[in-house]
Formats: C-alpha cells, sequence, structure tokens
C-alpha cells in the first residue's frame, strides 16, 4: 500500500522504515498540509501497479473502521465527526478534490513502518482523539504475519501515564490497538 510513497523522516527516528499514504502536516514552508506523496521517477508498470493497489485502498479502510467499530462505536464517532469537521477527505478516497460524505470516513492517513522500525518515545500531536494500530511481524515475500524470529524485547508502545507496555518483540501473532491521543508513547 505505501510501497511507492516517499520515505517519511519523523524527529527521533532510529532504524527502520515509515511512509504514508493519505493527509498529513504541512512540511513545506508556510503550508500547513499536503499529501504523502509517491516517489518519483517510477517506472510506467510500476505506476501502474501501484494504481491498481490504490484502488483497493476501499477495502482496507472498510477493514480497519470495521475493526474500530468492533473496539467502540463511540470512538468511531468522535473520529467521525473530526473528520468531518476539518473538512478531510478519507485516506483512501480515490479522488481528494473534496470530501465525500462516506460514513467510513474515520482517518485522515495510513502510516506503515517496517524493516526494524524503532522511535525515540514521543507523544502524537494529532488532532484524531482515537488512533487504531495494527501491529505483526510479516514475511515480505508472502505478505503473511510471521511469529517473530527471535524473542527481543524492545519493538512496542509504552503508556507511561498507565506504567504500562506492550511489546511486539515478545507476543507472537496480530496485536490490535486503540488508545486515546493523550495516552501512547511509542
Amino acid at each position: 500500500m505505501t510501497n511507492n510513497r516517499q520515505d517519511i523522516h519523523p524527529q527521533g527516528m532510529n532504524s527502520g522504515i515509515m511512509r504514508g499514504v493519505g493527509f498529513r502536516p504541512g512540511s513545506d514552508k508556510g503550508s500547513t498540509a499536503g499529501i504523502y506523496a509517491r516517489r518519483p521517477n517510477l517506472s510506467q508498470s510500476t505506476l501502474d501497479d501501484d494504481d491498481l493497489r490504490w484502488d483497493q485502498l476501499g477495502d482496507h479502510n472498510q477493514f480497519l473502521c470495521t475493526r474500530v467499530q468492533h473496539f467502540s462505536k463511540q470512538c468511531f464517532r468522535d473520529n467521525v465527526d473530526v473528520i468531518k469537521s476539518f473538512g478531510i477527505p478519507s485516506w483512501s478516497n480515490t479522488e481528494w478534490n473534496d470530501f465525500e460524505q462516506e460514513c467510513n470516513g474515520i482517518f485522515s492517513s495510513a502510516v506503515v513502518t517496517h524493516a526494524d522500525f524503532s522511535n525515540d518515545a514521543h507523544k502524537d500531536k494529532d488532532s484524531n482523539p482515537w488512533t487504531y494500530g495494527l501491529f505483526s511481524y510479516i514475511n515480505r515475500s508472502t505478505g503473511f504475519p510471521v511469529v517473530p524470529q527471535s524473542l527481543v524485547s524492545g519493538h512496542g508502545f509504552r503508556f507511561p501515564d498507565f506504567n504500562c507496555e506492550i511489546d511486539f518483540g515478545t507476543a507472537p501473532g496480530i496485536i490490535e490497538m486503540i488508545w486515546a491521543k493523550v495516552g501512547g508513547q511509542s
């Protein structure tokens, strides 16, 4: 989904790869918002493959929205209200010219990390009241989840306000989390 997007290098990033699709805070002088862009100089066949993946984003968005509703209908409604109040399209819209009135638009962006991604502990400054995360070790050649090759702690999220840490390196399987804006450090 983000293979052909430009790398994101947040302050405090230590290792790995981070890429996104959808809307983000502005990084150019004088801009307040922007979109995650494709990498430049891609071949036509790569662009065609990317367009095919792009056509599937609506299905990915529907899956993620269903998962959030599974956890909490209130979290879902809170994020819908924020997206509508800012007039931001869902990250999965095929066109970002104007806001589609889709009730499933609860995320302005989706970010994917891999290659042993890690960054310094921090609190995100998001406008959305709730954030959803889906975490797993993935076999890059098959795309399927796999058990970590070794139980190495230190890959996870810390919620210091609650003295809680979720360590992905010692928890095989797919891990789903939803957390309030005020809570998490990663």
